[in-house]
């Protein structure tokens, strides 16, 4: 049955470009291969309704330009929810859908759609449900969560059951796991210092350690640090704490820049949620880790905190890769560098384990899910 299907997201309207984001717009492109789906950005309460169709297009070419993929076939459109609007006016615009498909940013309201699927990307917890709450979670009878820790942590938390694990997809055509690797340490992740931080400031001290300690093994290697600079201030403290070192910078990148580095890079390195304890502040630590997994499909071997979802990114055959402290991360590296078979061993490993995100097994959960 061909459905009428909006997809709504709180951070759409800040014009957010993130793995959720990315996350959800690919959802909504398999939809799209059998239903109508709108996109539903809440409507500016400055806009005037002559500019609606000009800003409407903006959005779209912001996440086709992030995606790098054609959104032609979703119908980007204003919404009432979460704006000033009548919570009457807010229900009554729902009821026009088969199906609605919402992300939580850890609040909630009614929906009158035939069918009501709350998405959780974020293991919100601490979390005290009023009777109004629980009344509208009830209206939501599907539920689907980004990956396994997100999904026990609200389980555990909101006491209620998530039906539907989705993980991102992992586009393994897009990369070039064989090309001839550098000398180059890649980390991608937003600069910011709320919620899961990606704490750029423990790699660059892990990789001042490596050169001091190690100055012939790493002589020519460099650390770069992309990622969209949110908090300018931090961006200013990190390139103050790297002074010295062959560290490199890439605040402004397009898609295409990314993944180019990542197909050079050898080794990729990850720190969100260093020193949290993952079960008392799981929104602290990494929720999936969609470039740890996008990295090993471009063939550079993965070193990451080992907390949240980035345990499912590498699975139980490369836990080892994962690291807690400081040193650990230090020794482990200098092992990867002075070892080209484990490193192959680690790199071959890799490539077969982020194969659980492909395309079919993307389509697969989302279509279990509809």
């Amino acid at each position: 049955m061909n459905m009428k299907v909006c997809v709504f997201s709180p951070y759409f309207k800040d014009r957010i470009t993130g793995g959720g984001e990315k996350h959800l717009l690919e959802m909504a492109l398999v939809m799209a291969g059998k239903h109508q789906v709108f996109i539903a950005v809440s409507r500016p309460c400055h806009v005037l309704k002559d500019k609606e169709e000009n800003l409407l297009k903006e959005y779209r070419q912001l996440y086709q330009n992030f995606l790098r993929k054609d959104l032609s076939s979703l119908t980007f459109i204003f919404t009432p929810l979460m704006t000033t609007k009548s919570s009457l006016c807010k229900l009554w615009w729902t009821r026009q859908f088969d199906y609605l498909l919402a992300v939580t940013d850890g609040s909630l309201f009614f929906s009158l759609a035939k069918t009501n699927n709350l998405h959780f990307q974020v293991p919100f917890i601490h979390r005290k449900l009023t009777f109004i709450d629980k009344l509208k979670l009830s209206n939501w009878q599907v539920r689907n969560a980004n990956s396994l820790f997100t999904k026990k942590a609200i389980e555990k938390s909101w006491g209620i059951t998530i039906q539907h694990l989705v993980y991102p997809l992992i586009e393994l055509d897009n990369f070039e796991p064989l090309v001839r690797k550098q000398k180059i340490i890649l980390s991608v992740g937003r600069f910011f210092r709320h919620l899961h931080a990606k704490r750029q400031d423990v790699l660059i001290d892990a990789f001042k350690s490596l050169i001091k300690k190690f100055p012939t093994e790493f002589k020519g290697w460099q650390l770069v640090l992309m990622g969209a600079p949110e908090d300018e201030e931090y961006v200013k403290h990190l390139k103050q704490k790297s002074r010295g070192l062959p560290i490199v910078f890439k605040t402004i990148v397009s898609r295409q820049e990314l993944v180019g580095l990542m197909n050079k890079s050898k080794i990729f390195w990850h720190a969100a949620g260093f020193g949290i304890n993952e079960t008392l502040e799981p929104e602290q630590v990494e929720h999936f880790g969609i470039v740890t997994a996008e990295a090993m499909a471009a063939g550079a071997v993965p070193l990451v905190c080992y907390a949240g979802g980035q345990k499912e990114v590498l699975g139980q055959k490369m836990k080892d890769l994962g690291w807690h402290t400081k040193a650990e991360l230090v020794t482990k590296t200098k092992q990867l560098i002075t070892n080209p078979t484990q490193y192959t061993k680690w790199q071959a490993l890799g490539l077969k384990q982020v194969k659980k995100f492909d395309l079919i097994n993307f389509e697969k959960s989302v279509n279990k899910m509809l």
